[in-house]
């Protein structure tokens, strides 16, 4: 009996370079250039049946509600596929997977997050780098990863992960680097959910949770990322947009003068270290996980959980995002 091939959705949304045969490079900036996109990687269809969806073009700049309506089509079109792979932009594939894991918590489908190694439509500007990653590795890294995207989709995977080079990742453990001209993904705790060689090969006993999946609509960008070694010369008029203050801390405590400053604001304020802070009283502190991580904690919270309840849920680890937890 022929087995039947799993349905996998790709919603497209920039990060999308690749090459053909020719070495000419195709990108995705309107629905009419998939089809000759698709042509560029035919071991897909082989692998699954595949749909489209375009969610953004090559050309569109991101912003943080795109992953509000990637996570609203998922919610929406579930039923009809086996999986989704979201293709983005490289730099934002962290930061993207991580806010899918806050708006789709204990998803019951699978959701992988990929890229190429370019993005965007500056063709000319990226002629050497596109050449030099052409000549070393044969292309821009989207067919291969895309291939292997698609593959661990078909399976069950325990939340929305990162496939990138040879590595899977949870979004949470995610770290993506730009060194000698590419970008290189790596697992924080050196904990991978699967690696490629000449196959995929998962991890022994992945976690699942057992908890009912939680949708969530909505993060919230009205927040104030500031750095603790910037100045903390806040007015009025600049915070009534914000709902919270986000600072990033280099030191392991507030300065008398920092401290006054943020003591002065009617707003929740967050600090943030990701390995080790002074326990606060006047403060949220929130440590032992990554920055995309803790920031699209903060987002999601801000927007989802009542102020009284805001400091426990930033201590509690919501999708298992705490490392050495």
């Amino acid at each position: 009996m022929t087995k039947l091939k799993k349905k996998i959705c790709l919603l497209l949304a920039g990060g999308t370079w690749t090459t053909d045969k020719s070495k000419h490079v195709l990108v995705v900036n309107q629905a009419e250039d998939i089809p000759n996109w698709l042509d560029t990687m035919p071991e897909l269809t082989i692998l699954s049946e595949i749909a489209t969806q375009l969610l953004y073009s090559e050309e569109e700049v991101l912003d943080l509600r795109a992953w509000e309506k990637a996570a609203n089509f998922i919610v929406k079109n579930k039923g009809q596929y086996d999986g989704f792979v979201l293709v983005t932009k490289p730099e934002q594939i962290v930061i993207a997977t991580v806010i899918l894991n806050f708006l789709l918590q204990h998803l019951d489908i699978s959701l992988v997050v990929t890229a190429s190694q370019l993005s965007g439509l500056q063709t000319k500007e990226k002629k050497d780098m596109m050449q030099e990653l052409i000549t070393q590795q044969g292309g821009l890294g989207l067919r291969s990863n895309l291939i292997n995207a698609v593959q661990v989709a078909c399976e069950t995977l325990p939340q929305p992960t990162i496939m990138f080079g040879s590595r899977l990742v949870a979004g949470v453990k995610a770290k993506l680097e730009h060194q000698q001209g590419k970008y290189i993904l790596t697992s924080v705790d050196d904990n991978y959910l699967a690696k490629v060689d000449f196959g995929i090969t998962f991890k022994q006993n992945l976690h699942y949770s057992n908890q009912t999946a939680q949708i969530f609509k909505s993060i919230s960008q009205d927040i104030l990322l500031i750095d603790d070694r910037s100045l903390f010369d806040f007015t009025a008029q600049c915070l009534n947009k914000y709902k919270a203050i986000f600072v990033f801390m280099h030191d392991e405590e507030l300065s008398i003068k920092q401290r006054k400053s943020l003591q002065s604001l009617d707003k929740p304020v967050i600090l943030y270290h990701m390995n080790y802070l002074q326990a606060d009283p006047d403060f949220i502190t929130l440590t032992a996980c990554t920055p995309e991580t803790a920031l699209a904690k903060t987002m999601w919270a801000i927007a989802n959980v009542k102020s009284d309840n805001l400091a426990k849920i930033l201590k509690s680890n919501v999708i298992d995002e705490f490392i050495n937890v």
